[in-house]
């Protein structure tokens, strides 16, 4: 096609700008060649443009310095895109009727300019004085602080579109993690305002499994805000060593006890201690958990200690230490620690029952009963040997499960606890700290602890919102 266009017109050098299809600020040119030139083969000439930039400059002085090809004796086609947008773009557009007319009679026989192309003027580009004029005004203008700061203002008004419509650039998913995780750490430096803390020493919080990995940051975030931790382990010794860690930090104000989240009994004698000791407490974090498989395994062989621990152990916590949250103006908090997994709409891990799905999602009609009669029968089927043919999540499943129905309880209990008159107001929410490097994920997790706990200790001290029963994941709100 190109060859066809050049035989009939051989004196015309053919500008495509095209519209870029990735960035808005990139243009492409392809120029052919010419009759009498000396390469045959199409030249690309790649340039980036700012959006508000005057344009004019851009062509008086970048195009220019193609070897001249341009400004000196071709006449010039411009097709498309943003080109003609430019009061010297429409010019030469205006002119290309005459070029037209020019070029049949050359092809038909006429006489044809054999100057070197080089050697050419645009003599016969009809207001040419008038250009001239006008690019001496305009350099005149250039010298005027007036056209310097207007010119300065139109940049970086034009940097500024760039930087916007880049934003709609589709990225890969890892790199807008790590934007958000940024986020995060510049929102973690910012320090709560007097007016927005409710909170002083004398709160009290308590989080299970607080002797390493997430809970042992949670606790040490915590502290660093001024409150007052009860660390509680399952294995009373690890938790006297991970107290000593946080004293040798300079935290004072902590305290570690014995407990078993699996152990009715054990639940009791914490609630005792802590309500003879401390009077109650104010914020509970539970994030003790287990979770038995690792990478691609996907083994159910240990499915009722999970379920147990995750869901029926965080379910009696509650249970338990609902008496023992004091009364206060801001509410007292709870905060459970799930997973993404447990997402009822998960894209790559959902609930493939639809029944069991619809009747999760249904918060109006959602109860304890049901909670326990899905995990029940999940459990039955790991017996029988047919939990695959059940449309559980084919990820982690028993851990998937479990956090589900973490899920469904939190939406249940933020139902209940809303009813609370004002001055007893407890609010609850679950999160996802993401795929921690921690012991629960063998470490293989990408995301830094301290971004992990962030989420938790930010709803634990959220100020002045009354937010419950929703689910959140790096200090965003997310379906279940």
């Amino acid at each position: 096609m190109f060859a066809t266009f050049q035989k009939l017109f051989p004196r015309i050098v053919v500008v495509s700008h095209l519209l870029p299809a990735i960035f808005n600020h990139i243009a492409t040119l392809w120029i052919f060649s010419p009759k009498g030139f000396k390469s045959e083969i199409p030249v690309v000439v790649t340039f980036w443009r700012q959006v508000y930039e005057n344009r004019r400059m851009i062509w008086r002085n970048r195009w220019k310095s193609s070897d001249n090809i341009i400004w000196e004796g071709y006449p010039v086609l411009l097709v498309g895109g943003y080109v003609g947008q430019t009061e010297d773009y429409k010019d030469l557009i205006r002119w290309f009727p005459t070029l037209l007319q020019q070029n049949k009679g050359a092809t038909k026989g006429g006489e044809e300019d054999t100057r070197d192309p080089r050697d050419r003027s645009l003599d016969k580009a009809p207001n040419r004085r008038d250009t001239r004029k006008e690019h001496q005004q305009n350099n005149e203008k250039t010298n005027s602080k007036t056209h310097r700061r207007e010119k300065r203002t139109r940049i970086e008004r034009g940097n500024k579109e760039i930087e916007r419509l880049m934003e709609h650039i589709e990225k890969p998913k890892h790199h807008r993690k790590e934007k958000r995780l940024q986020q995060i750490s510049l929102l973690r430096t910012i320090p709560y305002a007097d007016h927005q803390r409710w909170w002083s020493k004398e709160t009290i919080a308590v989080v299970t499994g607080g002797n390493r990995g997430i809970g042992f940051e949670i606790c040490r975030q915590l502290l660093d805000h001024g409150v007052t931790v009860i660390m509680t382990s399952r294995d009373e010794s690890v938790g006297v060593e991970s107290i000593k860690v946080l004293q040798e930090g300079g935290f004072t104000n902590v305290a570690c006890h014995q407990l078993n989240i699996l152990d009715s009994s054990s639940i009791n004698e914490f609630a005792e201690w802590l309500k003879e000791n401390y009077g109650g407490l104010d914020i509970l974090v539970n994030n003790a958990a287990v979770n038995f498989n690792q990478g691609s395994r996907n083994s159910v062989e240990n499915a009722r200690s999970v379920i147990e621990t995750n869901y029926y152990g965080t379910k009696k916590m509650i249970e338990a230490m609902l008496p023992l949250m004091k009364p206060s103006v801001a509410g007292g908090r709870i905060v459970n620690v799930s997973s993404r997994y447990g997402r009822l709409n998960s894209k790559h891990n959902r609930l493939e029952n639809e029944a069991l799905r619809e009747k999760l999602n249904d918060v109006e009609s959602l109860t304890e009963e049901l909670i326990d009669e899905i995990v029940s029968s999940f459990l039955q089927q790991v017996e029988d040997g047919t939990w695959k043919l059940g449309g559980w999540p084919k990820k982690l499943t028993d851990y998937s499960v479990s956090k589900l129905a973490v899920n469904a309880y939190t939406r249940i209990m933020a139902k209940k606890l809303s009813e609370r008159p004002e001055g007893e107001k407890i609010y609850i929410n679950c999160y996802c700290p993401g795929w921690v490097k921690t012991v629960l994920t063998d470490y293989s997790g990408t995301v830094p602890i301290e971004h992990g706990a962030d989420t938790a200790v930010w709803l634990s001290l959220l100020p002045g919102q009354e937010i419950s029963g929703k689910f959140f994941a790096e200090r965003r709100e997310v379906t279940f």
